[in-house]
C-alpha cells in the first residue's frame, strides 16, 4: 500500500507501509530497499538541517530589509535626524535662534503649461541639482522642496553663529545663479527669496513615509517676506537684518508691510553683499 513518494531529479522514493520499507528507484533504473528504521536518524538530521537553513535564510532576508529601510530613511531625513530616528528617539526640538529662507521660480506654473513638458522638467531638476549643490557649499540645511519651492534653514541641524549671513549669502548666490538661465521657451528664470531669523519648532512626522519639517512664525514670516519679494534682491526681517552683526551689504529699508496672518513687518531688501 502506497503511504508517500518522495520525488527528485535523480529518482522517486516510495514509502510502503505494510512492510515497512522505503524502497528508492533512482534514475539510473537501479533499485535500493531500507528498513524504516534506518531512515529515522537521516530524517532527523534533514529536518535539524532544514530548520536551520530556513533560520539563515530569514535572518538574511531581515538584515537586507533593515539596510533597505536605513537607506529609504537616509534619503528622505537629513543624516542626523535618521541617526536619531535609528536610536528611537522622538524629534521634536525646541531652536530659540535660527534662520529659514524660502525661494520661489516666478511663474512656473504658467510655463510649465504653455511650454514642452518633458523639456520644463528637465531644466527643472537642473535647477535643483545647482540649488542642492549651492546649499551644501554655503553649509546651509536643506528641510523640503513644495514643487517650485524650497525651506533652506541654517542652525537647525549644525547650531553656527552666523546663520543669517549663510542664508542671504546663499540667497544672493541662487539669484545670480539663475541671472542668465533661461526656461525651454526663452523666459528667463526668475527667483524671489526671503529670510527670516527667530525660534521655531522642528520634527519628524508621519511612519510609513517620515518628513522632517519646521513650524512657528519664523517659517511663516519667511514664507510672506518670499512672496512680498523680488527676484532681484533678498527679502529679510528687521531681526534677520540685525542678525548680520557687522557684515557688510547693500541694503535697501522697505519699511513696515503688512504680511498676510502676520501683520505689520519692517523689512529690508539685501541687494549684494559689500566687498
Amino acid at each position: 500500500i502506497l503511504l508517500a513518494t518522495a520525488r527528485a531529479g535523480f529518482g522517486v522514493g516510495v514509502f510502503l507501509s505494510l512492510v515497512g520499507t522505503f524502497v528508492w528507484f533512482a534514475a539510473d533504473r537501479t533499485t535500493a530497499v531500507l528498513p524504516v528504521h534506518t531512515l529515522i536518524p537521516m530524517w532527523n538530521a534533514a529536518m535539524r538541517l532544514g530548520i536551520f537553513a530556513g533560520a539563515a535564510w530569514l535572518l538574511a532576508r531581515l538584515v537586507r530589509e533593515k539596510e533597505r529601510s536605513e537607506v529609504l530613511i537616509h534619503d528622505m531625513l537629513p543624516a542626523p535626524i535618521a541617526d536619531r530616528l535609528k536610536r528611537h528617539e522622538e524629534i521634536a526640538d525646541r531652536h530659540a535662534d535660527v534662520s529659514v529662507l524660502f525661494a520661489d521660480l516666478v511663474g512656473f506654473s504658467e510655463i510649465a503649461a504653455r511650454c514642452d513638458l518633458a523639456r520644463t522638467m528637465r531644466a527643472l531638476d537642473g535647477l535643483c541639482d545647482d540649488i542642492d549643490a549651492l546649499v551644501t557649499a554655503f553649509g546651509a540645511e536643506k528641510i523640503k522642496t513644495i514643487g517650485d519651492a524650497w525651506m533652506i534653514a541654517s542652525g537647525v541641524l549644525d547650531p553656527c553663529p552666523d546663520h543669517a549671513q549663510r542664508l542671504i549669502d546663499l540667497g544672493l548666490a541662487m539669484q545670480a545663479r539663475f541671472r542668465h538661465v533661461s526656461w525651454p521657451d526663452g523666459t528667463p528664470v526668475r527667483l524671489r527669496v526671503g529670510v527670516d531669523t527667530g525660534p521655531i519648532i522642528a520634527g519628524v512626522m508621519g511612519t510609513s513615509r517620515p518628513v522632517f519639517d519646521l513650524w512657528g512664525d519664523t517659517v511663516n514670516v519667511a514664507s510672506r517676506l518670499e512672496a512680498t519679494g523680488s527676484d532681484d534682491a533678498v527679502h529679510v526681517s528687521d531681526r534677520t537684518r540685525a542678525a548680520l552683526g557687522s557684515a557688510s551689504y547693500q541694503l535697501e529699508d522697505r519699511g513696515t508691510l503688512l504680511l498676510k496672518g502676520v501683520g505689520g513687518v519692517h523689512t529690508w531688501m539685501v541687494r549684494a553683499k559689500k566687498a
